[in-house]
């Protein structure tokens, strides 16, 4: 039902890796118990794998592994701040933290000049909406590292990036022109 290569599932399989797709785990853990229930039939009636889909859902559950509705909803149902950290994993609990964190640090930038932070930000979620992991990897580059370096040396720092960006876009454009010809 999805692809997922042998490497993959045993990486999952045998703990090796700390996060996994919620779909993927939850693929997993399905079909092993509808093997286990129900052999080499390859169609079950819905009633069946409704029954097998609760029973994976409450497993997964159990290990506080949601899936976004069942996360929502266990938020939703919470009664505390408490109560809310108590029922989500340690991933979710950082996760909600560094949100947080990011959203103070935003709504301090936009005190100090607001106009420009909303072009900024406009900027940066038009870049995650367009390639989440690869702006969330450039966010993540260490260059914090820069504070040390004065103010004209950080503004070539961005000229230089600028140039980089439309270096490499130049290049796709002229890629893409060489092989229409």
């Amino acid at each position: 039902k999805i692809f997922m290569s042998e490497k993959l599932f045993n990486s999952i399989l045998d703990k090796e890796l700390l996060s996994s797709p919620y779909v993927f785990v939850f693929c997993i853990l399905y079909y092993l118990i509808k093997i286990e229930r129900h052999g080499e039939h390859i169609t079950i009636d819905d009633q069946q794998m409704r029954q097998i889909n609760r029973e994976v859902t409450s497993i997964l559950n159990s290990h506080k592994f949601y899936s976004i509705v069942e996360r929502d909803n266990i938020v939703s149902g919470a009664q505390s701040r408490e109560e809310i950290h108590n029922l989500l994993s340690s991933f979710d609990n950082d996760n909600s933290k560094l949100i947080s964190e990011i959203l103070s640090e935003l709504k301090f930038a936009s005190e100090l000049d607001i106009r420009t932070t909303n072009d900024r930000l406009t900027s940066f979620l038009r870049n995650l909406s367009n390639n989440t992991w690869f702006t969330l990897k450039i966010i993540s580059l260490d260059y914090h590292l820069l504070e040390t370096v004065d103010l004209a040396q950080r503004k070539e720092f961005i000229r230089d990036i600028k140039t980089l960006i439309e270096k490499y876009t130049d290049t796709q454009k002229n890629i893409k022109n060489t092989e229409t010809y």
